[in-house]
């Protein structure tokens, strides 16, 4: 599962843990929507796949994960992976190579690049090209916007 994206926006990582409670393999998942790391099960993340159904079990009380730690003293856990997870995710950040933005800003008469943003880029996009190929894309703060507003499948990006 690690390097699959699901829904669109949840990107698995790495193996994280066991759940203590039934002992199901926990992934390192993050949401490209937030930026937060979250905690997924692998049958919850193939459901997704299978049958549509977007449910966290681990996070939405599937399992007793209550909102609040002393509401349910045995679910404690949850809270305790979960702070684990995001120091994780903040290490694979931080191991990562700077990326740099690759939006095309100008093209010639003949179609060639003549500029790219070039600015770092600190935010990642998954996507799936018209020949099912996956990849992933580098955006500056700037160009955040321009994901709301293109098919990505469709444009060309270098």
């Amino acid at each position: 599962m690690a390097g699959e994206l699901f829904d669109g926006h949840l990107f698995v990582h790495e193996r994280f843990d066991q759940a203590p409670y039934d002992g199901s393999w926990l992934w390192l998942v993050e949401n490209l929507r937030t930026g937060e790391a979250e905690l997924w099960r692998s049958c919850d993340l193939t459901r997704i796949v299978r049958r549509a159904q977007k449910i966290n079990k681990c996070k939405y009380g599937g399992y007793r994960a209550y909102a609040d730690p002393e509401a349910c003293k045995p679910c404690g856990w949850y809270y305790d992976d979960l702070k684990r997870a995001r120091q994780r995710l903040d290490e694979i950040r931080t191991a990562q190579p700077t990326h740099y933005c690759v939006v095309v800003t100008d093209t010639d008469e003949e179609g060639t690049v003549t500029e790219r943003c070039g600015r770092v880029a600190p935010n990642r996009y998954y996507g799936t090209d018209s020949e099912g190929v996956r990849y992933e894309m580098w955006l500056c703060a700037d160009h955040l916007p321009f994901m709301a507003k293109v098919d990505w499948n469709k444009r060309k990006y270098y």
